[in-house]
């Protein structure tokens, strides 16, 4: 069928080309050729003049795109014919012009032919997009009045680059895409392995790489993936390897085989190489309504994975040898209207803590073995009101949800990050009328599901209200700026020890309980040419835990910002804040008050000008009370450049320039003598090559 419709276009644009030809020479010119169909770089062009005064008055000029090629046809009787087995055809989507040449200026236009050629590997387009990043951060001058303010390194240039490409192929039922991204790092501790290899970090490396091919309803990647959509088996697991996805009407299912860590680096390309450190899950789903999606659909989750003591590329850590092999369930339905909306999961995972002779090193330890155990969540949202007109202009809203979730003791999957023996139970309410919104949530969670006399049980109790309000609008003026948008919120927890443990040493001393609670008020006021921000904080921690009720802390917060555009090429903000601590426990006070402003100046185009400073004072209750004052200031010249242009945009980027000063008592070292100072000047650049 589309075949048929590109023919019939095609031909009716060749047709109304040649009519406009035909008005002026009488000739009509048509394709010997399906022109909806991808040809081969070597595919013949052959087309047909009729009619007029062809052929036999003058001669014929074709071009292909930009290429001339009257002088290689072949004609026999009013067909032509182009054979480009010296010049291939161009690929990608062209035109073949012809034209009649009946004397050096006399050229008419008898048509238009539009032809599509495939590459010389068989696709029907190649993009090809290169990446290439470089910045700079280097310090040409320092000073500092101190030893114990000396920085690592006096001066330094450090270079890091980003270096890679992404590509798509296409061809009839096949798309491969590919991707690959590098680092690289001058200064060593800036290398992207550093916080795992140290000294033998390379300084370019491969951060990451991806080829994915898609043929109809299926697709195989390979390189960095991401699998899983089950919270308590596999979620979102990204690593190295390979995933093979698969879909045909209603059911799809997706396998997966990746690294048991992220990596990165050259070795290891596949992430399947290392024995005893790999992830396999597969998921198949079914939408039982495939024209709603998500109107009712179940999948079902299988993860069976090992892991070594490694972690993450970037971090560094002790960790131990485990295995866990899994399966799940999750259903997801509404309603035809979606109001109602359900979403439930069901877990078993068997997870064995292998023995790792580096860290047992020969001792005998109680090493947990060949543990099952199930987790479940689920989650029922309903819109009691959608959009209720209420009055001429204003809509409400009302909606709720419940929750539950419980991850037996022990539970333990290798592909998923969950929290095990916790049971949490929770309600949601938001509701919106107008601009007004509200939202209330209340969870219970317990811990110790199974009532080990000898562990102790802690209770949560979690509420959390937040409020907004613009005042303009209750009060009937909605577009008088001088009144604020006000909005408030709560969160207070409540965590304790239920009972005293047996056998475990324990008093009631040792039972934790504490009410904690935060508070903020805040309102805000915006015009077009400034902004203000007022908030207020004040959070409080009661510790009732016995011998411990005096404990108490209390913190509060005033913060105010000031933002001023008075002209479109400057920009001001002002900003002043005051904390207040008291540990009631030590009967202490400690106060930090803030004053600080910048501004940015655009001089001229893509010239920049900021400035900043700041000065704090902070009340050591440590210290007798003494005040200790610090200042900062801060001076950046930065200049956008354009180095050149390319396809799809341009080569920029940015120098700059920085002046940083900071004075006052920083480490308390004001004792010392006079008060202690430290400057620089770094320069730097970023530019985006392409």
């Amino acid at each position: 069928m589309r075949t048929l419709v590109a023919v019939a276009c095609a031909a009716f644009c060749v047709t109304a080309v040649t009519d406009s030809g035909h008005a002026q020479n009488g000739a009509t010119l048509t394709p010997a050729f399906d022109t909806s169909e991808w040809l081969a770089s070597n595919s013949p062009i052959t087309f047909r003049v009729n009619g007029g005064d062809a052929p036999g008055t003058g001669a014929l000029a074709v071009f292909i795109g930009s290429v001339d090629v009257s002088a290689l046809l072949r004609r026999d009787g009013d067909v032509y014919r182009y054979d480009p087995e010296l010049v291939r055809l161009p690929a990608g989507e062209h035109e073949v012009v012809v034209y009649r040449v009946t004397g050096s200026d006399a050229w008419s236009e008898l048509g238009r032919i539009p032809i599509r050629v495939l590459t010389p590997g068989g696709f029907e387009r190649i993009d090809y997009d290169p990446l290439l990043a470089v910045e700079n951060a280097g310090q040409i001058a320092q000073g500092h009045s101190l030893d114990q303010l000396a920085p690592d390194r006096d001066t330094y240039q450090d270079f890091t680059f980003r270096a890679g490409f992404s590509t798509q192929h296409a061809r009839p039922a096949l798309t491969v895409r590919s991707q690959l991204n590098t680092v690289g790092a001058s200064n060593r501790a800036q290398a992207l392995r550093f916080g795992t290899e140290r000294d033998d970090a390379p300084k370019f490396d491969l951060a990451d790489f991806l080829v994915r091919a898609e043929v109809g309803p299926g697709a195989l990647s390979f390189g960095h993936v991401a699998a899983g959509t089950h919270r308590h088996l596999i979620s979102g697991l990204a690593s190295r390897g390979v995933a093979l996805h698969a879909g045909a009407g209603p059911v799809f299912a997706t396998l997966a085989a990746l690294n048991g860590s992220s990596i990165v680096g050259w070795s290891n390309p596949s992430g399947l190489g290392q024995d005893g450190h790999r992830v396999l899950s597969g998921e198949i789903g079914v939408e039982a309504f495939p024209a709603r999606p998500g109107m009712l659909r179940m999948d079902a989750t299988f993860v069976d994975g090992s892991v070594l003591p490694r972690t993450g590329f970037s971090q560094g850590a002790i960790v131990d040898a485990e295995t866990s092999r899994g399966m799940g369930v999750q259903l997801s339905a509404m309603d035809p209207s979606g109001r109602v909306r359900f979403n439930g999961s069901l877990a078993r995972s068997e997870f064995d803590n292998v023995e790792d002779v580096t860290l047992t090193r020969g001792n005998t330890l109680v090493i947990i073995r060949d543990e099952t155990r199930e987790a479940r969540r689920f989650d029922l949202s309903v819109d009691v009101l959608r959009g209720v007109r209420l009055g001429s202009s204003t809509l409400a809203s009302l909606s709720t949800s419940v929750r539950h979730e419980r991850v037996d003791p022990l539970y333990r999957s290798v592909a998923a990050f969950t929290q095990s023996d916790l049971e949490e139970n929770g309600v949601d309410v938001t509701a919106t009328i107008g601009p007004f919104s509200a939202r209330w949530g209340h969870s219970r969670r317990s811990d110790n599901l199974d009532d080990i006399p000898s562990i102790l049980t802690t209770q949560t109790r979690l509420n959390e209200l937040s409020l907004a309000m613009p005042l303009g609008w209750v009060i009937g003026q909605t577009g008088n700026a001088w009144l604020p948008q006000l909005s408030y919120t709560l969160n207070r927890v409540h965590q304790f020890g239920e009972g005293v443990p047996g056998n475990g040493g324990f008093s009631a001393s040792h039972i934790p309980d504490q009410l904690s609670a935060i508070h903020g008020v805040a309102a805000q006021w915006y015009h077009a040419a400034w902004q203000f921000v007022y908030r207020f904080d004040r959070s409080t921690q009661d510790n009732r835990q016995q011998g411990r009720q005096n404990a108490d802390f209390e913190r509060t917060a005033h913060t105010a910002t000031l933002g001023l555009t008075p002209w479109r090429r400057l920009q001001l903000a002002v900003d002043a804040s005051n904390e207040e601590a008291v540990s009631e426990g030590i009967d202490e006070t400690s106060e930090v008050r803030r004053l600080g402003a910048n501004a940015t100046v655009q001089l001229a185009g893509r010239t920049a000008l900021t400035l900043f400073g700041s000065q704090s004072w902070t009340t050591d209750p440590f210290d007798g009370g003494a005040e200790r004052v610090i200042r900062q200031m801060r001076l950046e010249f930065s200049q956008g450049v354009s180095l050149w242009s390319r396809t799809g945009g341009a080569a920029t980027g940015r120098l700059f320039v920085r002046f940083a000063h900071q004075r006052g008592d920083l480490f308390g070292l004001a004792g010392t003598g006079a008060m202690p100072s430290a400057w620089t000047v770094n320069t730097g650049f970023n530019f985006s090559l392409f």
